[in-house]
């Protein structure tokens, strides 16, 4: 939680903190992460071995495949939802240039739902999950992990976060009838 707090703190608000961070299931990117690792890492270190002499190329090839390799990782953990005591952020992490961010206040949140579908995403406990907003628009989170848990996690914030908001309100109604009073 730590360093989701140093990550994604230009992403907060004014005493927001988060209280959990969701990620899609690892499994969904061990493809491409192998491919860039034998691709990228395994064949320029065997090439190596065959062909010493052109070490600059192997080494140069490795480094690429390396970046390639951490590039995705980043990608991975950047594409996220945080629950926040404010409310949800969805964060979709495309490449450097291209991130989008999508916050969800929890006064707006009209429905939530999860779903596994598939073998795989239920040996494995994944899935997708939506949340819908009071405009009409559907917020989606695929492949995520522990949808059910996710889905809770959001539910109980929601729940506390209108009961602080109802003690605010009862607490601010109880100031104002006060001052009538008095005056």
């Amino acid at each position: 939680m730590i360093i989701a707090e140093i990550v994604f703190r230009s992403l907060l608000g004014k005493g927001e903190t988060i209280h959990y961070v969701a990620h899609s299931h690892p499994f969904t990117i061990y493809p491409d992460l192998f491919r860039i690792m034998f691709f990228g890492i395994l064949i320029p270190l065997g090439f190596y071995l065959l062909i010493p002499p052109f070490l600059y190329l192997w080494i140069a090839w490795g480094a690429v495949g390396s970046l390639l390799f951490l590039y995705r990782l980043s990608v991975w953990y950047q594409d996220v939802w945080l629950i926040t005591n404010h409310g949800i952020i969805d964060h979709e992490w495309k490449t450097f240039f291209t991130k989008t961010t999508t916050r969800i206040e929890y006064d707006f949140i009209e429905g939530i739902s999860n779903e596994i579908s598939g073998f795989w995403p239920t040996i494995l406990g994944y899935g997708n999950i939506k949340i819908e907003h009071m405009s009409g628009s559907i917020i989606t989170l695929k492949n995520i992990t522990s949808p059910r848990k996710v889905e809770s996690k959001v539910m109980n914030r929601h729940q506390e976060y209108h009961n602080n908001q109802k003690f605010k309100d009862h607490q601010n109604l109880k100031d104002l009838i006060t001052k009538m009073i008095r005056s």
